[in-house]
């Protein structure tokens, strides 16, 4: 309930997540530092990003500060993305091999459709209720397909945003401007072997993924990172969170 994004856009905050480090460590780290793509590279099968087609994806940062050279799809919409991913997932357990796969979804998110079956009206909130609840049923349809596979008994399994939106508060619509709750406030939850079930009422921040994810797969977590891992406990309540 206390989970925060580190910078109010996708760019410096997914860099954020597969780093472990702040924006301004990203911003004067030169050459790009590593994520964790290419820290795991070496242990493990196979790794894929699943983004969608919104030119925000296809700029150049995403590649050199992201990606770092992981095999990408991209497809339009999450019906197609969400079936990609259960086709890779589905492919690296038949095959026994160790992956990560880095699935994002554009819903809900600017411009704001209605879709089918899930017509809530055409203001601005009501459209962006109808890609939450678009987004809902694939996201159920992924989980249906941990469950049944077993990947809930072995696999880490991560869900975060990279931001919120403004839906008209201070008469905006959007983010990337404010440092507000409803844009910093982010959802967050995790699931895997090992990982006991209860709440971290104590601040986190997509920094901490990058660090829980290298602890989880037995790798060395970096001192110099912003971020800390969640499987070592839980961050201490007068924790300060920077973005």
């Amino acid at each position: 309930p206390r989970a925060q994004s580190s910078y109010p856009a996708t760019m410096f905050a997914m860099a954020g997540a597969v780093t472990g480090l702040a924006p301004s460590q990203i911003l004067f780290s030169s050459p790009p530092p590593a994520s964790l793509f290419t820290r795991l590279r070496p242990h493990l099968h196979r790794q894929l990003s699943i983004l969608p087609t919104s030119p925000w994806f296809q700029q150049p940062a995403i590649d050199s500060l992201v990606l770092q050279g992981i095999a990408t799809r991209r497809l339009r919409g999450a019906r197609a993305q969400t079936t990609a991913a259960i086709q890779f997932l589905s492919d690296a357990r038949r095959r026994n091999e160790r992956h990560l796969m880095w699935l994002h979804y554009l819903e809900p998110h600017a411009p704001y459709q209605r879709h089918r079956g899930f017509d809530l009206g055409t203001s601005v909130a009501q459209r962006y209720r109808s890609e939450l609840a678009f987004l809902d049923r694939e996201l159920g349809r992924l989980f249906r397909f941990l469950r049944r596979s077993g990947a809930y008994e072995d696999s880490l399994v991560v869900l975060f945003a990279d931001h919120g939106q403004a839906l008209g508060e201070r008469e905006y619509i959007g983010h990337h401007v404010f440092l507000n709750g409803w844009i910093m406030d982010i959802p967050m939850a995790w699931r895997g072997p090992g990982v006991t079930p209860g709440v971290v009422q104590t601040p986190v921040q997509v920094t901490d993924v990058a660090p829980t994810v290298l602890r989880f797969l037995g790798q060395p977590v970096p001192g110099r990172l912003a971020g800390r891992s969640l499987l070592a406990g839980d961050p201490p309540a007068d924790r300060a969170l920077i973005a």
